[in-house]
């Protein structure tokens, strides 16, 4: 039996939903400290949750893509790259119509961050596991 179906389609995403979830409350924290006033309340978090649940199920959809063919990795993470950071700035967009729109461009990049940390951290580790000869 191989890891690989359990690693795409449960570990992987729920990977980038630990992330993200840490990079933006890290990113909140630092706000805090900052001394930045804490404005969204409860629709805004509904709507990051929302759209955290969102990366979920492109992750998991990603992760059949990648199963079906591996050799669309690359190309799986780049759609769901697009698509993500596509469909919040359409639909929540930055004119304003939330406190501050900083906020929407923070947590895509935290998505971008989640996505693709992972990613080159594999083909890292999978290159200098070849060059090496040595296993981890």
């Amino acid at each position: 039996m191989t890891l690989r179906p359990l690693h795409l389609l449960l570990l992987q995403p729920l990977l980038r939903l630990f992330m993200l979830v840490a990079l933006y409350s890290l990113g909140h924290l630092v706000a805090d400290g900052a001394g930045r006033a804490f404005r969204g309340g409860y629709s805004w978090g509904l709507t990051l949750w929302l759209w955290s649940a969102g990366l979920v199920v492109l992750s998991v959809l990603e992760g059949l893509v990648v199963l079906a063919s591996p050799r669309f990795a690359v190309r799986a993470a780049v759609l769901v790259t697009v698509v993500f950071v596509g469909a919040t700035a359409l639909a929540i967009g930055y004119t304003g119509a939330w406190a501050h729109p900083y906020r929407l461009a923070y947590y895509q990049l935290c998505v971008l961050v989640a996505v693709w940390l992972p990613l080159v951290l594999l083909r890292w580790c999978a290159a200098a596991k070849a060059g090496t000869g040595q296993g981890y």
